[in-house]
């Protein structure tokens, strides 16, 4: 597959976006969900549909730069499988997918989920006792030498500011990183590893939505906060990787129903903002007419209904009766491959992981609708070079 042009300043970024199309089955709409990446493949565990509640299982789409047109879904199917999670964080480490908090059935959970890959199998880690952890959702984590850290999110209902570090070996709990000034307590945030740091960006607060930017030191536990140029405004349910010394955020809520497609990167080493991508102004896939009746709960939209199926115990009366309403709805798609220069619409609760040197961004949701849309934006060409001339090799 060509590369698309380089990027200069008189160009979109759009131009290293790449809509990733693919036949046969595709896992549902979702928002809330953790997904991580394994060799050449995508993994997507979990999340919620608004409107439906919990959205089970474990969905994989293998990456082909080579052969766009051969990359597709496929769900894996356990025997006894993980319990349905939303707002809980992945790690990888070695051949196994990490899995921890989360809501699940209106609670906190505590416990970790471990997925072998190799083998195909669960195994679950409860806390070492009550506290240790205590259940959180909406909460970040990263995998450092071995080890899971996580940060804030929700703690009986409350937000938090607490740090705990998971030994993947040992498989025990610890808390730590209370050195310093800390971070003010948070949720929807999102957090990277670069070096022996890891990054805390953004998220809500009891007054709002955050903008700032804090750094732990896994050395020593300290946290400081990071002076940088350019800053970005506030923003939730956002995503961020890392890819070189970049940190590469995108799309979140700005405020209240206001999500955006924007794509910031910071350097690392310089702490330097840079606006790689303005917000969008993309066409939704129904007309303003549509959206309305849609929010009336008039939607022409809606597909016929289907086979019913059992409902999650998360599902409000409200929810039950909505059931299947979607507002994307419609035939499969038929083509296969990679659509270039389409950048993702606006949203919030997507993710977000770097494989074969391009960002994948999968689901999420817009208007509290979602996505189960795939996007690639390009990192290993000069859509970060021309900014950066550290990257310039």
């Amino acid at each position: 597959m060509a590369r698309p042009p380089a990027l200069t300043t008189a160009q979109p970024s759009q131009a290293h976006w790449f809509e990733l199309r693919t036949l046969g089955a595709h896992p549902p709409r979702r928002t809330s969900h953790s997904a991580v990446a394994w060799r050449s493949l995508l993994l997507v565990y979990g999340g919620q549909d608004l409107r439906e509640g919990l959205v089970p299982g474990l969905w994989t789409c293998c990456i082909d730069d080579k052969n766009p047109h051969q990359e597709n879904w496929e769900e894996w199917l356990f025997e006894e499988p993980c319990p349905a999670l939303a707002r809980h964080s992945a790690v990888l480490y070695q051949d196994s997918m990490y899995l921890f908090g989360g809501m699940h059935n209106g609670e906190e959970s505590a416990s970790v989920f471990i997925l072998n890959l190799e083998s195909r199998t669960w195994t679950t880690k409860l806390p070492d006792s009550p506290q240790m952890p205590p259940g959180m959702d909406s909460h970040s984590g990263v995998e450092h030498q071995g080890h899971m850290v996580v940060f804030g999110g929700f703690v009986g209902g409350t937000r938090s500011n607490l740090t705990f570090e998971l030994d993947l070996q040992r498989l025990k709990w610890r808390e730590v990183g209370r050195t310093g000034e800390v971070p003010s307590p948070r949720a929807g945030h999102t957090a990277v590893t670069y070096q022996d740091w890891m990054y805390v960006y953004g998220g809500t607060s009891e007054d709002g939505k955050l903008g700032d930017l804090w750094r732990l030191n896994f050395t020593n536990w300290h946290w400081e906060q990071v002076q940088t140029t350019s800053q970005p405004e506030v923003r939730s349910g956002h995503s961020s990787v890392v890819f070189h010394d970049c940190m590469v955020v995108f799309g979140g809520t700005r405020e209240q129903a206001r999500e955006t497609n924007e794509l910031w990167v910071l350097h690392l080493d310089t702490n330097e903002w840079v606006l790689l991508q303005e917000e969008q102004k993309i066409e939704d896939p129904v007309s303003s007419v549509q959206l309305e009746e849609y929010r009336r709960g008039k939607s022409p939209l809606t597909a016929p209904p289907k086979k019913p199926r059992e409902m999650s115990p998360d599902q409000s009366p409200m929810t039950k009766k909505r059931m299947k309403e979607h507002l994307y709805e419609g035939p499969a798609n038929p083509i296969a491959g990679r659509i270039a220069g389409r950048a993702p619409y606006p949203r919030d609760g997507h993710s977000a992981v770097v494989v074969n040197g391009s960002m994948l961004v999968f689901g999420g949701d817009r208007y509290q609708m979602p996505f189960n849309d795939l996007y690639a934006f390009n990192l290993s060409d000069t859509s970060l070079r021309s900014k950066h001339p550290r990257l310039r090799s």
